[in-house]
């Protein structure tokens, strides 16, 4: 709120009939963005207008870890129009993942899901496709036609779930002997964590970083990865 919002602030305060209330107020200057701790939080018996008191806060804890949506001055009431949206509620889950995939994540961060398929080995192992190839007849010669390799292939499963919790293995998270790591993330519903839970069965699950344009919910292969099954609560 500019200047000339706060004299107005002001005005409003000085025509109220006498403070029978204790509000909330910023006790200094807070930059948009900020998630509010106690420290920045002060209180003022002040009475309020229907018009504004129903969007100010009293109680400490329905503000705090809070984010402001613009930026306070120092004595100014905090409303809710000044807030992002709260984070709705999330469901929590536990899957393995390829520890590579952690590097540079930290919890409190949005990420996106990926399932990575098994590749297969070129040694006429049954089920190898790969793209416009298949096993065909023996060559010229009589020596067997080679089957192709199939190359590892990943799938978005899951898109902007929160990353709660790392459980660092005990290889730590070089991901160089193949161990995996249990993280925590959280997600909208059950019918998320089970397209998690199913993927983390038939795949090797890697995180990457989320992009918030992106969305949350449900990725293109999360049917495949539920074994067909939808994301339904």
């Amino acid at each position: 709120m500019c200047a000339a919002g706060v004299v107005a602030f002001a005005s409003v305060l000085s025509n109220t009939k006498p403070a029978d209330r204790q509000y909330l107020l910023a006790n200094r200057p807070i930059p948009a963005g900020s998630v509010l701790e106690p420290s920045e939080l002060s209180s003022a018996a002040i009475s309020l207008p229907a018009s504004i008191s129903g969007n100010a806060f009293s109680v400490e804890g329905s503000l705090v870890g809070r984010t402001l949506a613009s930026p306070v001055q120092s004595g100014e009431l905090i409303e809710s129009s000044m807030l992002d949206p709260p984070e709705p509620p999330t469901r929590p889950v536990s899957i393995p993942v390829n520890p590579d995939s952690l590097l540079g994540l930290f919890p409190g961060e949005r990420v996106d899901v990926l399932a990575v398929s098994p590749s297969s080995a070129a040694s006429g192992s049954s089920g190898a496709t790969s793209t416009g190839a298949a096993s065909g007849p023996a060559q010229a010669g009589g020596a067997p036609a080679e089957s192709p390799v199939a190359t590892a292939a990943s799938t978005v499963v899951m898109r902007g779930a929160v990353l709660v919790a790392i459980a660092h293995s005990s290889s730590g998270l070089t991901g160089s002997t193949g161990t995996m790591t249990d993280v925590t993330l959280g997600v909208a519903n059950l019918g998320d964590v089970e397209v998690l839970v199913a993927a983390s069965q038939t795949s090797t699950v890697e995180l990457v970083l989320a992009e918030p344009s992106d969305g949350t919910g449900p990725g293109p292969g999360a049917a495949r990865g539920a074994g067909g099954q939808g994301a339904g609560g």
